[in-house]
């Protein structure tokens, strides 16, 4: 016995409602993605000192948070590097290093007379991975450590 939904004539009225529904899926799934600027985006480490990954929409796990929070926290206690981390969804058509060159000023990350912070931003949307670093911690060559990994 063949159902009524896979029969011939109901192939077609079939096809239009997986394509509704995949449409639909997908428009809410686009709403849902909020886009993080440098305002709205929240400033975790200005609030509490200990804590220096902002992590919005859940992206890493809690466990993971806390373990790059201990390891950063051990860093700046035996280097003085300060370095914050944001992981966001989406940052809009906003550019990862113009983002993250903004986090680090508008944040204040880094000791201001040492110019030594670290901002790591990664923007799943845009699957980019930016470093951006004070002046105070260029690479020893000359070169600078300012650069984007993976992006595509």
């Amino acid at each position: 016995m063949i159902f009524p939904i896979f029969a011939a004539t109901n192939i077609g009225s079939m096809r239009r409602f997986i394509s509704i529904a995949s449409f639909l899926c997908l428009l809410l799934s686009l709403q849902a993605q909020e886009v993080y600027t440098t305002k709205n985006i929240p400033k975790v480490h200005l609030q509490d000192k200990t804590r220096y990954v902002c992590n919005p929409a859940g992206i890493l796990s809690t466990e993971a948070c806390d373990n790059i929070d201990r390891m950063l926290y051990a860093l700046e206690q035996q280097t003085g590097i300060e370095t914050v981390v944001a992981v966001v969804p989406s940052i809009g058509q906003e550019d990862c290093f113009d983002f993250s060159h903004q986090l680090l000023n508008e944040w204040g990350v880094g000791k201001k007379e040492k110019n030594n912070g670290l901002v790591i931003l990664l923007v799943t949307d845009q699957r980019c991975i930016q470093f951006y670093t004070g002046y105070g911690l260029g690479c020893r060559n000359g070169s600078g450590c300012k650069g984007s990994l993976f992006t595509s």
